[in-house]
């Protein structure tokens, strides 16, 4: 029975570190959603009743948003064809389509700036730029970029006229991470001038890994692993223990069912066991009778 409560006990505590973790991370997302989509709509309400297409504006924040960064424009899509992009640390290639197809696109340019680190981690990583992020819209939904080339192979980050250009305010070593809208990393390398070099929107920084992450994570795996056997000895030994029980019960059964079941009756308060005849009959020696 202790066993059994020990098992219950670490199970119970591994169930509410999982889900303490993943609902971390789905708030943490949320978060960054709903962030998303009220820089947008303030942007449109700043710009009311239309912005003019291809100008670019500087949006204001609020005062607990001052420290984010933001730039908006409205591009017909045959600009973005014909010209592709270039504002604000972000190229975008010609011969870029909006998917699916609409006349105009909204693009949405942050630099978060101070508040990096409070929207965004790296599990392992230190972040060293602001996050940037590169949002497209159409009529408040978000649409997609489609690249030239993401039909074909065209993997080489050398060649920018099929990827977009995220370019950095300082010289930085380490890695590209980009951010996915459903919260997935990508990461790319960053190349001699401070550009991360990608093939579709999102959020972007600049990440070095932690001295000794890799160690704590063997640490993590080794105790989870650890914890694991353990439940597993303790749950085998359990059902072991079991099996020898109920193999007891049924052996005592079978004998039972095989021996001459005795009658019972009550002897004052006491119920006690009593033949219901008498076994062997007497006999008389030489038929002798009185």
């Amino acid at each position: 029975m202790g066993s059994l409560i020990l098992i219950l006990m670490v199970s119970a505590t591994i169930l509410m570190w999982v889900y303490a973790e993943g609902s971390s991370y789905s708030d943490n997302q949320q978060s960054r959603d709903s962030l998303d989509s009220f820089i947008y709509h303030h942007s449109l309400k700043k710009l009311s009743p239309h912005p003019r297409t291809s100008r670019l504006y500087n949006i204001d924040l609020p005062a607990n948003f001052s420290g984010i960064g933001v730039s908006f424009i409205r591009l017909r899509s045959s600009t973005l064809w014909r010209k592709g992009a270039n504002h604000n640390s972000c190229h975008i290639p010609k011969r870029t389509l909006v998917w699916p197809f609409t006349r105009r696109v909204d693009l949405v340019y942050q630099n978060l700036g101070n508040l990096s680190s409070f929207y965004y981690h790296v599990p392992g990583h230190t972040i060293i730029s602001p996050v940037l992020g590169l949002l497209t819209y159409n009529n408040s939904e978000p649409v997609e970029l489609n690249i030239p080339g993401n039909d074909h192979d065209h993997d080489d980050e050398d060649d920018e006229e099929h990827h977009i250009l995220i370019q950095f305010p300082l010289a930085s070593s380490g890695k590209c991470v980009r951010f996915d809208s459903n919260g997935e990393l990508e990461f790319f390398k960053v190349d001699n001038q401070s550009r991360c070099i990608v093939r579709k929107q999102g959020h972007f920084c600049i990440v070095k890994r932690n001295k000794g992450s890799r160690t704590e994570k063997r640490k993590v795996i080794g105790i989870v692993v650890g914890v694991v056997g353990i439940l597993m000895v303790f749950v085998m030994g359990f059902l072991l223990l079991r099996k020898f029980e109920w193999k007891k019960v049924e052996k005592m059964e079978s004998q039972s069912e095989r021996s001459e079941s005795l009658g019972t009756t009550w002897v004052g308060n006491s119920r006690m066991p009593s033949a219901t005849a008498i076994r062997t009959q007497p006999v008389i020696e030489d038929n002798y009778a009185p």
